[in-house]
């Protein structure tokens, strides 16, 4: 009698699936990132050999210094946004001493670090001439600030103390040549301190 009751109830019968081995082929991939993952992560990184290996790549394929022999007086300044890119970097040197050839204070500006093409600034020691209050320094300064004026750049003056005790005077110092340009039409420019081995002032353009 009860055998006679389950003849008619059948196993529902599931259709087949063609993507069921989408769930096996994820768990091991998986398993097998994770794998080279601790691996990687117990691995000692040879620091040498990847310095090695960087530069090779940066000496091949980073972009070289190009000289810019003359620039157009027409163009006031292209924004250098990429720190990588050295032929920016003499864009704008070559822009600032080509307005200010001849000029008794700026003529003899010097790019400090010029081979650095990781450089994030272009820093020039400011002139003995430029470091004062007098008639002929407030006039050097109202000069360079007819060049970098419509700069898209950021400008700064840093004042480096020789040590922390100076620093209240060092930026005193940096806060009245930044005066002197923003005085004259230069937009957001930065008065900075800074602590180093030698007392100085330099001329900064932010590369962006």
């Amino acid at each position: 009698m009860a055998d006679s009751l389950w003849q008619d109830v059948q196993a529902p019968r599931l259709p087949p699936s063609r993507t069921l081995w989408l769930v096996t082929t994820v768990d091991l991939t998986g398993i097998l990132l994770a794998f080279f993952v601790l691996v990687f992560s117990t691995r000692t990184l040879d620091r040498d050999a990847w310095h090695a290996a960087n530069g090779s790549f940066r000496a091949a394929f980073a972009a070289q210094e190009a000289v810019v022999p003359m620039v157009p007086d027409s163009v006031g300044n292209a924004l250098v946004v990429t720190p990588q890119v050295s032929s920016g970097l003499g864009y704008l040197d070559t822009l600032l001493h080509q307005r200010l050839r001849g000029d008794a204070v700026w003529g003899d500006l010097v790019l400090e670090d010029r081979l650095d093409i990781q450089a994030q600034d272009m820093r020039y020691a400011l002139p003995a001439a430029a470091r004062g209050d007098s008639v002929e320094a407030v006039e050097a300064w109202r000069r360079l600030a007819a060049v970098v004026r419509r700069w898209k750049n950021p400008v700064a003056v840093r004042v480096v103390a020789p040590s922390a005790d100076g620093l209240r005077d060092a930026a005193a110092e940096a806060i009245r040549y930044a005066g002197f340009l923003t005085r004259d039409g230069v937009p957001g420019v930065a008065a900075e301190v800074t602590v180093g081995p030698q007392a100085g002032a330099e001329l900064v353009v932010r590369v962006q």
